[in-house]
């Protein structure tokens, strides 16, 4: 797979983009670029490779369509196109859920935390792409109802 080409163009990765569809594009790129410094304080030397690392470890295969028949909605598993699935994976790393008061330094250190822990193969991002992939799994049987 080739991963420059699903890259975004702009600012040179997902998360960056991430960033700047989170709210105002000054305050975003800023903590995008406090993100990579903190990245670089932990003493990694290419902070933008690492990134990308991580977010190809996380990317899904499957997403999850919900579909109503007869009252009762199902939720059947599908895949993913290559391109949306960095997309997922940086939804994953960057969503962060726990945070009293969000300011720029706790998100960026909320999320540095998160990268380091997927890792160890812990942290709510790899949680969240397990459960993903324990749901799948189990609605296996219900691929019958999917209509394109």
């Amino acid at each position: 797979m080739k991963v420059s080409k699903y890259f975004d163009k702009n600012y040179r990765s997902v998360v960056a983009s991430a960033f700047t569809n989170r709210g105002l594009k000054t305050k975003s790129i800023k903590a995008y670029q406090d993100l990579l410094l903190s990245l670089k304080n932990y003493g990694i030397k290419e902070p933008e490779q690492f990134l990308k690392l991580r977010l190809l470890e996380l990317q899904p295969i499957v997403n999850l369509r919900s579909v109503k028949l007869g009252g009762i909605k199902y939720k059947i598993p599908y895949l993913i196109k290559e391109s949306n699935q960095l997309t997922f994976a940086s939804i994953w790393l960057t969503r962060v859920k726990g945070l009293k008061k969000v300011n720029r330094f706790n998100l960026v250190k909320a999320i540095t935390d998160n990268i380091y822990q997927l890792k160890d193969k812990k942290g709510a991002a790899y949680v969240k792409q397990q459960d993903w992939y324990s749901t799948a799994s189990r609605n296996r049987p219900y691929l019958k109802y999917l209509r394109d």
